[in-house]
C-alpha cells in the first residue's frame, strides 16, 4: 500500500513539473504587446469600456500607457510608433487601440501591404 500512495505523489509532483515547464515555454514565445491595462480572466477589458463614448477611454489609455515625451527621430523604424499603440483584450478577442493618424498610416500603407503573387 505505501508503494502505491508514494507512486500517486510522485505522478502528482512530475504533472505539475510537466505543467510548469509547458507553461514557461509557451510564456516565452508569446508576441511582446503594446502596454495596456489589465483585464479580468474571462471578460478582458470590456468591463472597464463605457457603453457611451467610448473614443474618451481609448484616448485616455493611450495618454496613459503611451509615451507622454516625444520620441527622439533615431528610433528603430518599428519603435517609432510604441507609445500610440494599447492592446486590450475584450472577451477574449485581443484588439489594438492607434492612438494618432501616423501610427495607423505607419500600420496600413507601409507594413498593410500584400505579399507580392
Amino acid at each position: 500500500m505505501a508503494n502505491s500512495y508514494s507512486w500517486d505523489i510522485s505522478d502528482f509532483v512530475v504533472s505539475i513539473l510537466f505543467c510548469y515547464v509547458a507553461y514557461r515555454l509557451i510564456e516565452s514565445r508569446r508576441l511582446a504587446l503594446p502596454p495596456g491595462p489589465k483585464g479580468l480572466p474571462v471578460l478582458g477589458n470590456s468591463y472597464q469600456i463605457p457603453a457611451r463614448k467610448q473614443w474618451l477611454k481609448f484616448d485616455e489609455w493611450t495618454k496613459e500607457y503611451g509615451m507622454s515625451r516625444p520620441r527622439p527621430p533615431d528610433l528603430p523604424h518599428r519603435n517609432r510608433f510604441q507609445g500610440d499603440l494599447v492592446y486590450i483584450n475584450i472577451r477574449g478577442q485581443p484588439t489594438l487601440i492607434v492612438g494618432s493618424i501616423a501610427a495607423a498610416n505607419d500600420l496600413l500603407k507601409d507594413r498593410g501591404k500584400p505579399p507580392p503573387l
